[in-house]
């Protein structure tokens, strides 16, 4: 978890970043500070991203807009082998835990999904069918990351791709 701490303290200043950065239509966009930001477009669909392979630089700020145009609610688990264990394990952690609905006579009736958007986990972005979210990081150094779905089925469904971060 140790890892999982160190990315957390990394990217919890852009998660500001991507806050600010909402609503920009640019392919790059300028953040405070003059900071040249990267604004990449992918498509959450049933089992699958659109693009599944993405190729970024070191030293780039990229802004990941990510839009669910599927049916059910989807997420993105950003990160190496072990964010993406985390991931699981975080999921694992919450299983037993139900979103409910309010239901006629005062009483709760439980969703069938459980309740885990975004996990509370910094990689992580969690949208509901025909939402738009962004996700904002920072690569300082060549890496081979994935792109995950950890919804029920959804990793095993093929919702899955890659992440190319190459030398700057």
């Amino acid at each position: 978890m140790d890892t999982l701490a160190a990315v957390g303290r990394i990217l919890a200043p852009l998660a500001v970043l991507a806050l600010l950065l909402a609503g920009c239509a640019d392919e790059t966009a300028s953040a405070p500070g003059g900071v040249d930001v990267r604004v990449i477009e992918v498509t959450m669909k049933e089992m699958a991203f659109e693009p599944s392979d993405i190729t970024v630089r070191a030293g780039e700020t990229v802004t990941f807009r990510m839009t669910n145009a599927g049916t059910v609610r989807h997420e993105a688990v950003f990160g190496n082998e072990d964010m993406q264990r985390a991931a699981l394990a975080k999921m694992a952690e919450m299983d037993g835990s139900r979103t409910t609905l309010p239901a006629a006579g005062g009483r709760s009736r439980p969703l069938a999904a459980p309740a885990h958007p975004g996990m509370g986990m910094p990689n992580v972005i969690s949208l509901e069918a025909g939402e738009t979210g962004d996700i904002t990081f920072r690569f300082d150094e060549p890496a081979e990351w994935l792109i995950q779905c950890h919804e029920p089925g959804h990793l095993e469904g093929g919702m899955a791709g890659t992440l190319t971060i190459l030398p700057a």
